[in-house]
């Protein structure tokens, strides 16, 4: 027993050294070489090229000397351009891993068309940082913030490991490329994160985007997809669109700046979701497993949305303090897709400047029923729906009336004929006379 004791414990210790990275040593660049390659022993202190598992790391040692990384395919520590290093680090290898910290406190570093993975943070506060053609991977499951200063990615990949992995942002972020989410919560915090290219939200690592109390400015499309989630969880979250989005199977956006599922009727203290120009935010819950959607406090200005498939959503779904601006002549605010019989209530909805049509409802089937509750703006109410089997009740119909004369407030509420006071009432006032 003794003897197969040891037996054990002898492979276990073999394994281990062998499972050990090789090398493990931290390597300076002193440029003695007569290359400038990553790959000639000499430019290293010790004349010894890194190895698998080293760190590297360029300082005063040799300030001025340039580095080109021609090392391809290599696993290493870390990565640091420390204060003292004026020169550069050219990165023309197609595939680099780190698997701590990517670190650049001076100096230029310029990646060409390169595949580098991080697993740790990835730290920019000084030189300058051109990610030229390349991708970005921030992966693993080490602790990791992003922080560039100045400096912009060109293809970026999140793909930390477990759903509440946080990689929150420590500066302003830009991604002259795509956005490619897999894994991890991805935290704006208080800043904004812009991507000039598409946003994909997708993976088994149940992805989520939080905005946060930043900005998140969308150039291209964004999809949510599978296991992925968006978030607008403060009335300062704004989330900019310059092109269409869409939510699909097993995907969710939630807009809510006060909780999930708690509703404060305060307008002031919405989320924010902006169009450059018309743009549609599509929720496909056809076909879908689950789709999630939740708005208690959203401010949409330039956006409309098209739901279809409310079968696989909450029944009934509940859309809350949902304000409409600017929405396209001749398109609806709010349009519901082809469904079977489905219940929507709409609490405190607002239809105001530049809608055209608030519901269209005419996809739905005659056993659907959209309720409307004390909703607000001068498009609100029946008069500017879509709803040939009508299925849309509004409660209740916002009233509306008309006057010619002179018209002047202090303060206080206008007030219909009835003495009612006006809410959402459209106010034609004829100024000829």
């Amino acid at each position: 027993m003794i003897e197969k004791l040891k037996k054990i414990g002898l492979t276990v210790l073999i394994t281990a050294l062998f499972s050990a990275p090789v090398g493990a040593a931290v390597l300076t660049w002193d440029g003695g070489g007569t290359t400038n390659g990553a790959s000639e022993g000499a430019n290293w202190v010790g004349d010894l090229a890194p190895q698998p598992g080293d760190s590297v790391r360029f300082d005063s040692t040799n300030a001025t000397k340039y580095c080109l990384w021609n090392m391809n395919e290599v696993t290493l520590s870390t990565f640091t351009m420390d204060v003292g290093f004026s020169s550069s680090v050219v990165m023309s290898a197609s595939s680099v891993t780190f698997r701590g910290h990517f670190e650049i406190h001076a100096g230029t570093f310029s990646a060409q068309i390169s595949s580098v993975a991080v697993h740790g943070h990835f730290l920019q506060d000084g030189g300058k940082f051109d990610g030229g053609f390349s991708t970005f991977s921030l992966a693993g499951s080490t602790a990791a913030y992003i922080k560039v200063l100045p400096g912009s990615f060109y293809h970026l990949i999140i793909d930390k490991t477990g759903s509440g992995f946080m990689l929150p942002l420590l500066s302003n972020v830009e991604v002259h490329g795509d956005l490619t989410h897999r894994g991890g919560v991805l935290d704006v915090a208080t800043y904004t994160l812009k991507v000039d290219g598409r946003t994909l939200l997708e993976g088994s690592g149940s992805p989520q985007l939080d905005v946060n109390f930043g900005t998140a400015d969308l150039g291209g499309p964004l999809t949510i997809g599978y296991d992925a989630a968006l978030y607008l969880p403060n009335p300062s979250a704004t989330l900019i669109l310059h092109s269409d989005a869409e939510v699909n199977d097993i995907g969710g956006f939630y807009a809510d700046p006060f909780g999930y599922g708690v509703f404060n009727a305060n307008p002031n203290n919405y989320a924010n979701l902006v169009g450059a120009s018309t743009h549609v935010f599509r929720v496909n819950g056809a076909g879908a497993a689950f789709v999630g959607l939740s708005i208690n406090g959203l401010k949409s200005n330039g956006v409309r949305f098209e739901i279809t498939g409310l079968e696989k959503l909450s029944v009934p779904l509940a859309l809350n303090g949902f304000e409409f601006t600017n929405t396209g002549e001749g398109l609806a605010a709010l349009t519901f897709g082809v469904s079977s019989s489905t219940n929507v209530v709409l609490n405190k909805p607002s239809f105001g400047v530049g809608v055209s049509t608030n519901i269209n409802a005419s996809a739905l089937t005659a056993t659907s029923t959209i309720t409307v509750k004390d909703a607000l703006g001068s498009k609100a109410g029946s008069g500017y729906e879509v709803d040939p089997k009508g299925v849309v009740q509004w409660l209740p119909e916002p009233p509306t009336g008309t006057f010619t004369g002179d018209f002047s407030q202090a303060g206080g509420a206008v007030f219909d004929n009835a003495g009612n006071a006006a809410g959402g009432m459209a106010v034609a006032v004829d100024a000829s006379t």
